[in-house]
């Protein structure tokens, strides 16, 4: 697989600015599938990359990481913490393991269960391959296949919101009905708190609203206008 195939785990810097004014963007944080030279580091598939789109990319600590485990997912919350999801099951300091449906929480020392995917019926061998936050709160995930919870059937491409305290999912955005193809998997996603975006990669290349785009791209999604 070649550079450009970077699974891109989005937690976007957004520079504050009206809500529906043009796209500001200052840093993207992604990680990529294989081991790749970013900025003068060399990342491996477990690591982290902050990247301020001006040059510079430093890696950011997420603890101690088994090799064999590929970073599926990753968000960082207001307050430091990071979520994190992994292609594998993985054991970390603390005595938590974490299995491909689960999503863990870093606060920098310790990790903790932050969702676990088999206690909200997430079939084993299910994978979360995106994670945000909501405004803080509820998360949203995307799958890597179709899964049926809350008696609600999500695609793989679809974007899932997870109220905790009710342990319940419905459907945040259907992007077949946005316009996405079938074929097409989310690998990131971020939820632009500031501007209501919804922020996403795919696993694949295509075109949506008018928009062309590669697997290591980050599209916006304007959900309130229906536009890419």
């Amino acid at each position: 697989m070649t550079l450009v195939a970077l699974e891109f785990l989005i937690c976007l810097s957004l520079l504050p600015f009206p809500v529906w004014a043009a796209v500001s963007v200052n840093a993207v944080t992604y990680s990529p599938d294989i081991t790749v030279g970013l900025g003068g580091l060399t990342v491996e598939d477990e690591d982290i990359a902050d990247d301020d789109l001006a040059g510079t990319v430093v890696l950011i600590p997420i603890g101690s990481i088994p090799p064999e485990a590929d970073v599926n997912a990753y968000h960082l919350d207001p307050n430091g913490d990071e979520l994190l999801s992994f292609d594998t099951t993985v054991s970390l300091a603390g005595g938590v393991t974490a299995e491909p449906r689960d999503v863990v929480r870093f606060n920098g020392i310790f990790f903790s269960l932050e969702f676990n995917g088999g206690f909200a019926g997430v079939p084993s061998g299910t994978m979360v391959d995106a994670v945000s936050q909501i405004n803080g709160g509820d998360l949203l995930l995307s799958f890597d296949t179709t899964v049926t919870l809350s008696s609600t059937t999500f695609d793989d491409e679809d974007l899932v919101r997870y109220d905790d305290p009710n342990a319940s999912f419905s459907l945040f955005l259907d992007m077949s009905a946005a316009g996405v193809a079938e074929r097409l998997d989310v690998d990131a996603v971020h939820h632009g708190d500031l501007d209501g975006r919804v922020y996403v990669s795919f696993g694949g290349s295509g075109t949506v609203g008018g928009v062309d785009f590669d697997d290591e791209d980050v599209l916006a999604y304007d959900s309130g206008g229906g536009t890419w």
